[in-house]
């Protein structure tokens, strides 16, 4: 069903409506709701629902009101965030400081990219503000927004501040738009974010102009988050479309390669972007010259296999699949009733867990991310950092 799935999902977010595959939609139920869970477990449902209902004669009536009401559902829900990002986005602009600029993060800005945005689903509204202009911000944002929940404090150790909205809408304020855990990678990382922000480039919002990331760190940046989900809880087809689509439209951006080349080798990240885009390749038929750096040695071919089954395994739902795992609030609960020398230990263990799986698929970024956990873990106890409720 994977090669099924993947040819309607080609065909979706293919930007001239041809992507060269021919389907014949008369589906069984029983691959209809094969090609469903693997739609649900990526994340991209409403994009393969809207184009099996072009041939609703391949589905069963039942499956085709469903399919409808996913599609209408998710195109209302990315209304009412495209109402929240206007507002957010004017509440900002509307400061005395002009030389803070809210810079819109993924979300719409990705959307835009597909033949039907409002298929993409979103979920939180993701704005950059910076270091220097966060706690103006985060003050701006509680009196637009009176009735939303948050935080008292906006900590300077965190990269972003949520508001929820009464009506489920998060917005997620960015201090920094990564957290990086080594202190070499941030001194790389973030010169390359501060230098971006400085010069966004623009796109139009129902009339509203609203900034969005040069062009070269977007693109890093939206692999480094697609790359982040794939390493710390899974990753579905929805962020690696996303990737697909940006770099198709990034291409010839002057400097792209050399600027790729520098930002992730510093970062180590050389090997995941080349897993990355040995997947794209594979599974939505990008084509191996666009994808800047691209790597057809032996050692990526053979890790590129296990990625690839990683993520067509795991999709979104890693955790899901890892039964009586406990969540992040309820892991913070029993955190908070240990000692700390036990709580670090219990974390170090965890850390060391989660590595192991990813020494098989990416070994050298494994590595690197492990040591940089282990010393920031040192560095915490050392300084006696306390644990935040966040």
């Amino acid at each position: 069903m994977e090669e099924l799935f993947l040819s309607i999902l080609r065909q979706a977010i293919t930007p001239d409506g041809t992507s060269g595959d021919t389907l014949s939609l008369s589906l069984s139920s029983e691959q209809l709701n094969a090609v469903a869970s693997l739609a649900q477990r990526h994340g991209v449902a409403p994009l393969i629902y809207n184009e099996l209902l072009k041939q609703p004669e391949g589905v069963n009536p039942e499956a085709v009101n469903y399919m409808r009401q996913v599609c209408v559902g998710t195109m209302m829900t990315q209304q009412r965030q495209l109402q929240v990002l206007t507002q957010t986005v004017k509440a900002l602009q509307a400061t005395e400081d002009k030389a803070a600029t809210a810079v819109l993060l993924k979300g719409f800005s990705l959307a835009q990219l597909y033949p039907l945005p409002y298929l993409r689903a979103w979920g939180d509204l993701d704005i950059y503000v910076g270091p220097a202009y966060y706690h103006q911000a985060a003050a701006v944002l509680r009196e637009t927004y009176p009735d939303a929940i948050h935080h008292d404090e906006e900590w300077e150790e965190l990269k972003h501040y949520c508001f929820i909205l009464p009506d489920g809408n998060v917005i997620e304020m960015h201090r920094r738009t990564m957290a990086l855990t080594g202190k070499k990678d941030n001194e790389v990382f973030c010169p390359l974010e501060e230098q971006a922000m400085r010069e966004p480039a623009f796109i139009d919002v129902n009339g509203l102009s609203v900034a969005i990331p040069e062009a070269k760190f977007n693109m890093l940046f939206v692999f480094m988050h697609a790359w982040e989900h794939f390493y710390e809880s899974g990753v579905g087809l929805k962020q690696l479309s996303d990737v697909a689509l940006l770099c198709q439209q990034s291409q010839g951006v002057e400097g792209m390669e050399a600027y790729l080349s520098n930002a992730l080798t510093k970062l180590h990240l050389l090997e995941p972007w080349q897993l990355v885009g040995y997947f794209l390749h594979k599974a939505l038929h990008l084509p191996k010259e666009q994808w800047w750096l691209y790597s057809d040695s032996r050692r990526i071919q053979r890790l590129g296999e296990r990625f690839y089954k990683k993520v067509m395994q795991e999709g979104l739902m890693r955790h899901v699949l890892k039964e009586g795992e406990l969540n992040r609030y309820q892991k913070r609960e029993k955190a908070h009733q240990m000692n700390v020398l036990l709580r670090k230990m219990v974390t170090l263990y965890g850390r060391v867990q989660s590595t192991m799986p990813m020494l098989k698929v990416c070994p050298r970024y494994a590595w690197h991310h492990l040591l940089m956990q282990i010393k920031k873990g040192i560095h915490r106890t050392v300084h006696r950092e306390k644990m935040l409720d966040y």
